[in-house]
Parts: structure tokens; C-alpha cells; sequence
């Protein structure tokens, strides 16, 4: 049975704010910026969320520096830079480069 994770809105929110503090050019021009922090951690599962969360990653300014950051950071959870828990666990578990992973990514849409 896949793991449920169980973050709630301020844990999330929290960790956002690290990487704001960490990053500030990443996030502040981070098409999530204004939308709930839930929105791009979806439980598994949850294609519908899943999916609008990619979409919206899809216009986002800075797509490439947060898909950098996930899988340079191993974050396996969250919808980032357009790349679901799922296929991010898959690229970190391989080892294959950020720049792969990235043209992998980009050759599915």
C-alpha cells in the first residue's frame, strides 16, 4: 500500500518558507506563489490534484529552478517543477542527472 503523508497546510507552509528564505528569486516568481500550499502536495492517488498542479507548473517562470532543486535535494513528495512524487522517486533511485531527468520531463508533454 503506497504511503499516505499527512501534512498539514502550516507544515507545509512552513517548509515553503524555508525554501523562500533559501531562494527568495526561486519562489518569488513561482507561478504557486499565490495558490494554496495543499494544492502541490496532493496525497498519492490524486490524479485530478496531481495533474492541475503539473499544469500550472507548466507556465511558471521558473519551472526548471524548482525541478532542479527537487531533485537535487532527493524530495520525493509534492508536485515540483512540473515532475510528480513518482517520477521523481524513479530519476533519484536510478541516479540519472538533473539535465536527464529534466529532458525526460520535457520529452512527456
Amino acid at each position: 500500500m503506497p504511503q499516505a503523508f499527512d501534512f498539514t497546510e502550516f507544515e507545509i507552509y512552513q517548509f515553503i518558507s524555508v525554501l523562500a528564505d533559501e531562494r527568495p528569486d526561486f519562489y518569488n516568481y513561482a507561478a504557486c506563489k499565490q495558490q494554496g500550499f495543499a494544492a502541490y502536495f496532493p496525497e498519492r492517488g490524486q490524479s485530478a490534484k496531481i495533474k492541475k498542479a503539473v499544469a500550472t507548473c507548466q507556465f511558471c517562470p521558473v519551472q526548471y529552478e524548482c525541478f532542479e532543486y527537487a531533485i537535487n535535494t532527493q524530495t520525493e513528495d509534492g508536485v515540483w517543477g512540473g515532475s510528480t512524487p513518482k517520477e521523481r522517486s524513479q530519476w533519484i533511485q536510478s541516479g540519472v542527472s538533473v539535465e536527464e531527468s529534466w529532458l525526460s520531463l520535457q520529452s512527456k508533454e
